[in-house]
């Protein structure tokens, strides 16, 4: 996945987990003073999960205990 100068604010997966769909929007921790709608725009993306990404990963320092 790319990186964004932008907050991602919001996000989900499909019912089966195929899809990704997040949202990159201006960053309202920056104040609504600095927000100028004509220039602010938000995006909203697919991305398609590969099991690489999501795939578990072994737990360092753990007991062995679930």
């Amino acid at each position: 996945m790319s990186r964004y100068s932008q907050p991602i604010p919001c996000s989900a997966y499909n019912n089966d987990g195929s899809i990704y769909a997040y949202a990159v929007c201006y960053g309202w921790s920056k104040g609504a003073e600095n927000h100028n709608p004509s220039t602010a725009k938000t995006y909203i993306y697919l991305h398609f999960p590969q099991e690489s990404e999501v795939k578990g990963k072994p737990r360092i320092g753990t007991s062995g205990r679930k």
